[in-house]
């Protein structure tokens, strides 16, 4: 069996085919780590393909074949929390739906709500990822 070296290799010397050998390696693997994190087994298979993609698109950028599975790790972990901050942001709980909202109390609301996304904008990558996981 070819290292992963060897297929990066093989795989920008436009034998493609290789690609398939690297995702058949790392398919589960990739898998675990999505569903860790979305906690979904249709979102986590998207998010595998997703990651695979984006994988393949970037690969000439990779600067040391012999770590593609922590690159490949790190991609899939950040695509899964990306796409579970953007299904937070989108859906909202009927229960804090509130049926006497006056436009004061609106616009209030979204003050608050603006100051408290720029104060999270302005902390670390890593802060920011632990404070929406926890919203």
């Amino acid at each position: 069996m070819a290292t992963d070296k060897q297929l990066i290799q093989q795989i920008l010397s436009g034998r493609i085919e290789a690609f398939g050998e690297l995702f058949r390696k790392y398919q589960k693997q990739i898998y675990s780590i999505c569903q860790g994190i979305v906690n979904n087994s249709h979102d986590a298979e998207d998010l595998v393909q997703e990651s695979f993609v984006h994988a393949y698109l970037k690969l000439d950028q990779l600067q040391d074949p012999d770590k593609f599975f922590p690159w490949l790790k790190k991609i899939a972990q950040n695509l899964s929390k990306n796409y579970l901050c953007r299904k937070r942001v989108t859906t909202v709980p009927l229960t804090q739906v509130s049926t006497c909202n006056t436009p004061d109390r609106l616009l209030l609301r979204r003050e608050l709500r603006d100051a408290i996304i720029e104060a999270i904008e302005s902390l670390p990558q890593k802060d920011r990822d632990v404070i929406r996981a926890h919203i």
